[in-house]
């Protein structure tokens, strides 16, 4: 209903189950947000504001739209599926609130005390964060590093200190009897770069001023890194 009603309008509409990017004119994508809103409930999907982002060049556009509330973000700096994307000092706070927010959850895990509900806590609700935030552009080496060191350290708690020799073994894909510890530093820069190339294709989608996006400096950013 809502693909044949509302995503004509758009020049982009993209969703994965509950989570949606949708790009245009701001009026269509008004519009568009506005039958979110109304319709939504009837199907039991409610739009959170609060987590939305609305990104345009000026914040007094989206004045009397129901993104008026949303968090407003430049083109050059913002979030896109939990990487960030823009300037450095914008990269760097996303990550760090990540790597806090993770390194919370991993003291909580630590200190559980059913040892099989910990590991498996952090297995499936830790291991994975750095594959969303990861691809940021930008030198996030560091964050990366304590996170790891976080993760490295919660798993000892949680079974046993591990020897240096095991963690080779640790960083193996379950698939090959491993957990899935792998550094997120030796593949962070890669991610970034693959995300971008893979996106440029769709970016005349999205907008009018691809060739004034800041690709070139983005790509050279990640190898930089």
């Amino acid at each position: 209903h809502f693909a044949t009603n509302q995503s004509c309008l758009l020049d982009f509409a993209a969703w994965f189950l509950d989570d949606g990017n949708l790009g245009g004119d701001i009026a269509d994508i008004a519009t568009t947000v506005a039958f979110l809103i109304a319709e939504g409930p009837s199907i039991g999907l409610e739009l959170n504001i609060d987590k939305c982002e609305a990104i345009c060049m000026d914040a007094s556009w989206l004045a009397g739209t129901p993104m008026a509330a949303m968090t407003h973000r430049l083109p050059s700096s913002f979030t896109l599926l939990g990487g960030a994307v823009g300037d450095p000092s914008f990269v760097a706070a996303h990550v760090g609130s990540v790597v806090a927010k993770a390194a919370s959850r991993m003291e909580f895990i630590a200190n559980m005390p059913n040892r099989h509900e910990a590991l498996t806590l952090l297995r499936y609700s830790v291991v994975g964060i750095p594959t969303f935030f990861a691809r940021s552009n930008g030198c996030v080496e560091a964050p990366l590093g304590v996170f790891h060191a976080s993760l490295l350290h919660t798993f000892a708690a949680v079974v046993a200190p591990v020897p240096p020799e095991a963690h080779v073994q640790l960083e193996l894909p379950t698939r090959l009897s491993g957990f899935g510890l792998r550094d997120p530093r030796t593949y962070a820069s890669l991610s970034a770069v693959c995300s971008i190339a893979a996106a440029t294709p769709q970016l005349g989608l999205v907008c009018s001023i691809v060739d004034r996006l800041p690709l070139d400096a983005l790509l050279e950013s990640s190898l930089a890194c």
